[in-house]
This record gives structure tokens, C-alpha cells and sequence, in this order.
């Protein structure tokens, strides 16, 4: 009888480890599920924040542009200032062509300008390195994926480049 005893309490604490064991690898998974779905929303989020930021440098650039076409209109050419910064405290355009000219982008870095007296006009350009601060020259054109470090390009009321 003794036997017999200690062999159902050996078999119940077996199942019952096994069956812990089980539920606790189960926990495990349900776990790994979870970090995993964290990671993707935190990247989700770092996404949402980068485009949110792109979006801004577009608006900034679209305005800029506004403000030069507006000044080209009456003057008959594009500011001749070496940057938006020399621009931005220029008392001939701001605050008559804007109210405030942003001259950084939202990372920090200084928007680029650059203008040309081809035709009638002239020609300028705006640019924006993005996040990386790497502006890769006035010449780039296309709409690829959007990604860190994509630059935007602004020439004469036009997006030349700027991520999907």
C-alpha cells in the first residue's frame, strides 16, 4: 500500500510539474509575442514621428518657395543671398514676402538655397539634407521611398525630389 501511495504522489507531483513546465513555456511565448509587438510599435511610432518631421521640412519649403516666387514676381529675380539665413534677416523680404522665414529644418540643420539668372526670371532652389544632414546637391530628382536621410529638393514652385 505504502508503494502504491508513493507512487500516485510521485505521479501527481510529475504531472504536475510537467503541466507548470508547459503553462510557463506558454508564458514564455506569450512573452516573446508581446516584446515583439512592442518593438513594432516602437518602431511604428519612430516612423509616424520621422514622417511627421518630413512633412514639416515640406510645408517650411513650400512656404520659402511662396515667399521667393511672390519677391521674383516684383523684382523680376530670385533673392541674390548666399543662404536662407542671410534671407531670413533680410528687412527687403521679411516681413513683407513672409512673416518669419524659417531657415532650419525640423532637425536642426539650415534649409539650402541657391539661385541662378537663367531666363527671364532666374532660377532658385530650395533643399533640405533631412534627417542625416547630408545634402546630396540642387541636380537630385524622383519621389523614392521615405526613409532617414532622404533630401527634398524645391525649384521654382516645384518638388523636384520628396519621398513617397
Amino acid at each position: 500500500m505504502k508503494k502504491v501511495t508513493l507512487a500516485l504522489i510521485s505521479l501527481i507531483l510529475f504531472i504536475s510539474c510537467n503541466s507548470k513546465n508547459k503553462e510557463l513555456e506558454k508564458l514564455k511565448i506569450e512573452n516573446e509575442k508581446m516584446k515583439g509587438e512592442i518593438q513594432q510599435m516602437e518602431k511604428d511610432k519612430l516612423t509616424a514621428e520621422y514622417r511627421k518631421m518630413f512633412l514639416l521640412a515640406m510645408s517650411d519649403i513650400k512656404l520659402i518657395g511662396s515667399a521667393i516666387e511672390s519677391f521674383t514676381t516684383d523684382w523680376s529675380k530670385p533673392p541674390a543671398v548666399k543662404s536662407l539665413k542671410d534671407l531670413a534677416f533680410d528687412p527687403k523680404f521679411v516681413p513683407f514676402y513672409i512673416k518669419k522665414l524659417p531657415y532650419l529644418d525640423p532637425w536642426g540643420n539650415e534649409y539650402f538655397y541657391k539661385y541662378s539668372m537663367n531666363g527671364d526670371y532666374g532660377t532658385y532652389w530650395v533643399g533640405c539634407a533631412g534627417s542625416d544632414g547630408v545634402f546630396n546637391g540642387f541636380d537630385q530628382i524622383g519621389q523614392p521611398a521615405l526613409q532617414p536621410g532622404i533630401d527634398i529638393v524645391y525649384s521654382n514652385g516645384l518638388f523636384k525630389l520628396w519621398a513617397k
